[in-house]
């Protein structure tokens, strides 16, 4: 995956700030990070960019692609709920059809070498069923209380998703 460079110069919203400047920010990042994870795909799958651009798509600041070997739906800085910053990014669906086969880790690498690009700190798996959640544990997340959402903080995902 060709990662862009990143400017040192750009700034990102404070945790402080209000809705609007999270939503501009997402907005901002949300083509961006489209077209990184368009990279991805086409890597992983070999699929053409063209075929990936016709069945990826996003509206504020979501994005979502869902094919016959993959559904992902992604949220970028979402406003928080159940107490989470708002510089996180959520995985609220994955699925691969093939199983096991190191998609899903190697999504989550490509993610953690993007976020001090657009400057998430967190990536949470939202909703997670029993496969999810193993999934997540393997690779160094954590839960909240009830075992349905996990946490992973990005420098700690950094030395786990990548042994």
């Amino acid at each position: 995956m060709t990662m862009p460079k990143i400017d040192s110069s750009q700034t990102f919203p404070d945790a402080n700030d209000d809705d609007d400047a999270w939503n501009a920010h997402a907005d901002h990042c949300r083509d961006f990070i489209k077209g990184d994870l368009e990279c991805w795909l086409a890597e992983r799958f070999k699929h053409s960019s063209r075929y990936i651009r016709q069945n990826l798509g996003g509206l504020g600041n979501t994005l979502c692609i869902r094919t016959n070997q993959y559904d992902l739906y992604l949220r970028l800085f979402p406003a928080s709920h159940n107490g989470w910053p708002r510089n996180n990014l959520t995985i609220a669906r994955i699925g691969f059809k093939k199983k096991r086969t190191g998609h899903g880790r190697s999504l989550v690498q490509a993610l953690v070498k993007l976020a001090p690009v657009y400057g998430y700190r967190t990536i949470y798996i939202e909703q997670a069923n029993d496969e999810s959640s193993a999934f997540a544990q393997r690779l160094g997340f954590t839960p909240d209380a009830e075992r349905r959402n996990w946490r992973g903080d990005v420098e700690t995902l950094r030395q786990t998703a990548f042994r």
